[in-house]
């Protein structure tokens, strides 16, 4: 089954074709689907201008702005990581995951879930990846190294505040290239229980 995006609430007509223009140029449902090794659920998902940073709402929708041009595709693949995930309901396909979140409350969002922070970090290294791969094939370098190092680094100070969260973090991180196809479930279960 192909999932499309359509854009369902846009900013203005301009902004709306240069969107649309990105999304049929990149397939990114599918992109994200082959990077993770999960199927969506849903056929059509929507998305929906709104001003600032980018988000999702129930399992189908992506919020982004508009006005931030081809870079909406940064933020369009970190969205989708987090509707393909919860699509498949990730945590309840392994018993070892869901007692392990129960164990470490810490990794969990009061509005995001269970185990909210190892689905954000996958979405950050998916959303690496889109942006070095579109950047290369576009000839962007901005997009080719908007991720590196450092970037990783802040993101580990600012939203992994415990020693136990940033040690997590970095192991996901180093062992990303380790995933090769792997369905994300088992890798998750490979990073944590290694």
């Amino acid at each position: 089954m192909k999932t499309s995006i359509v854009i369902t609430t846009g900013l203005d007509t301009n902004s709306d074709k240069e969107i649309q223009l990105w999304l049929d140029r990149y397939d990114l449902p599918k992109i994200v689907s082959e990077k993770l090794n999960f199927s969506w659920k849903t056929k059509t998902l929507n998305l929906k201008h709104s001003e600032g940073n980018s988000d999702w709402e129930s399992d189908d929708t992506v919020l982004v702005d508009f006005k931030r041009g081809m870079w909406c595709i940064s933020g369009i693949a970190h969205e989708l990581v987090h509707l393909i995930l919860r699509q498949n309901n990730w945590i309840d396909l392994s018993a070892k995951l869901k007692i392990f979140t129960k164990q470490h409350p810490e990794l969990s969002s009061t509005n995001r879930g269970a185990g909210y922070l190892i689905e954000q970090m996958i979405a950050y290294l998916v959303q690496a990846d889109v942006d070095r791969e579109i950047g290369q094939k576009e000839n962007k370098s901005e997009m080719i190294d908007a991720w590196n190092t450092q970037k990783f680094h802040k993101i580990i100070n600012l939203e992994y505040q415990s020693d136990f969260l940033k040690q997590m973090g970095r192991k996901m991180i180093d062992k990303w290239n380790d995933k090769k196809g792997m369905n994300i479930v088992l890798w998750i279960e490979d990073v944590i229980f290694d």
